[in-house]
């Protein structure tokens, strides 16, 4: 049964962005909300491909200190 609820990047800082969709999706939580960084550095296209793979959707895209 899929979690109606959503995690964000920020609660796992130390895992990469493919780190943190496997995990995430393995406890069957299917929103996540997205570091930009963690997405930069991950590849975009490459995120999306995972995002849709792994059937997660994004609930919110943060960047700390962008300004």
């Amino acid at each position: 049964m899929l979690r109606d609820i959503a995690v964000n990047e920020f609660s796992t800082l130390r895992w990469n962005f493919q780190e943190d969709v496997v995990k995430y999706a393995s406890q069957n939580i299917n929103k996540i909300g997205v570091s930009r960084d963690k997405v930069s550095d991950f590849g975009v296209e490459a995120a999306v491909d995972l995002l849709f793979e792994m059937k997660m959707r994004v609930s919110s895209v943060n960047w700390a200190g962008g300004f």
